[in-house]
């Protein structure tokens, strides 16, 4: 982890957009986890995480980012207490429209991400595992090469 604070404090990018939905965890019932995506658009890279829609969600996804001079989000409260207000950029659709084709996508293939649905994910781990799946299919994620 400690490797991953260092990469992350030399890294610099120009824009990063962030976005959320949410989706059904073990049942309908038992309730929603909320799906946080980052797309950091010089890179081309998709970063993803789950948990709640608070401050503390927020802030555990952004120790995984590199540092933006600008952050493109919604106005969810959490955006601007966390982010600091000179780089962050309120914006409706404009700028995370990317976040939404991904999320768009990720309802495509998978059953569970619909809205109107039986399906459910019953585990945090397989969601999460099926989402970076997802991801590495629509080239948000980088393969490692075959090893022969």
């Amino acid at each position: 982890m400690q490797v991953l604070e260092a990469i992350r404090r030399l890294m610099k990018v120009r824009s990063i957009s962030i976005d959320e939905q949410w989706t059904y965890i073990k049942s309908r019932r038992w309730g929603k986890i909320w799906i946080w995506l980052v797309v950091v658009w010089d890179l081309k890279i998709g970063i993803v995480s789950l948990g709640d829609r608070g401050e503390e969600s927020l802030k555990r996804l952004l120790r995984l980012c590199p540092d933006a001079e600008r952050y493109y989000t919604d106005r969810w409260r959490a955006y601007m207490s966390v982010l600091d207000p000179q780089k962050h950029i309120l914006t409706k659709k404009k700028y995370i429209n990317i976040n939404e084709s991904v999320f768009s996508r990720l309802r495509h293939y998978l059953a569970r991400m619909k809205r109107r649905t039986l399906s459910y994910s019953k585990s945090p781990l397989m969601l999460l595992g099926s989402l970076i799946l997802i991801l590495i299919k629509i080239g948000l994620l980088p393969t490692l090469p075959a090893v022969s």
